[in-house]
């Protein structure tokens, strides 16, 4: 009875091995699978997961896509939405009132600096932008003696209702989690800002409510403080 006993116990005994193997193996594969099956979602603090399949196409920190079709020309000559002195015609100006006016030429999408801010991907798989990384952006704004840095900020900001800056760096609020289409061979996801070009122009309304230029104008080639996502097809 004895031996017998001590048999059984060997045979418990490799039996609770098997188990404990078994168990650590199907702990693992769930960890792969779990890994695998929350590729495809976001925490609550993120944007959802995008499915667009617009090559090129870039969207905010909110998930809204953007565009980068400049803002029509409206007036005479004045190509932005904000009505500035002297638009109108009126009898009789005080004369002596300086503005100034940003005029747009072009819309881009730039990516940040550094390695980490542009991911590759197959078919497929979801592509994600770490949120704990910084980044930046670089843009030039060039005065003149009529135009500061900070009067043409304020001019671009009230003619588009952009809010821009010399430079940006920070961190992201969003993943830019993109799903790669299925008719993608390889897809990638880079984040980066909208970068407007163009230039502010001084004003001064005369007494005769005629608007007329002084000095240089500055020119801008700025980022938008919001950062931006573009998802594009290498393959």
């Amino acid at each position: 009875m004895v031996f017998l006993t001590k048999i059984d116990s060997k045979k418990q005994g490799e039996q609770l091995k098997k188990i404990i193997a078994v168990s650590v193996l199907a702990a693992a594969l769930v960890g792969i699978g779990g890994t695998a099956a929350h590729a495809d979602t976001t925490d609550g603090t993120d944007t959802p997961v995008s499915t667009d399949t617009t090559d090129g196409a870039v969207f905010s920190e909110s998930g809204d896509e953007q565009t980068l079709t400049d803002p029509p020309t409206t007036g005479t000559g004045w190509t932005s939405p904000v009505t500035h002195p002297g638009d109108t015609t009126n009898s009789q100006c005080e004369g002596g009132v300086t503005f100034y006016k940003a005029t747009n030429n072009s819309t881009t999408f730039t990516q940040a600096s550094g390695r980490d801010s542009s991911v590759t991907g197959n078919s497929g798989i979801t592509l994600t932008i770490s949120r704990s990384t910084t980044f930046g952006v670089t843009g030039t704004f060039s005065a003149t003696t009529s135009v500061s840095v900070t009067a043409g900020i304020a001019a671009v900001k009230q003619d588009y209702g952009w809010s821009v800056a010399v430079n940006k760096s920070g961190t992201s609020s969003s993943s830019g989690a993109w799903k790669v289409p299925n008719s993608y061979k390889i897809g990638r996801l880079s984040i980066g800002a909208l970068k407007h070009r163009g230039s502010v122009q001084q004003f001064v309304q005369n007494r005769a409510c005629k608007n007329v230029a002084t000095g240089s104008a500055a020119t801008y080639n700025v980022p938008e403080n919001g950062w931006s996502f573009q998802h594009s097809k290498v393959s």
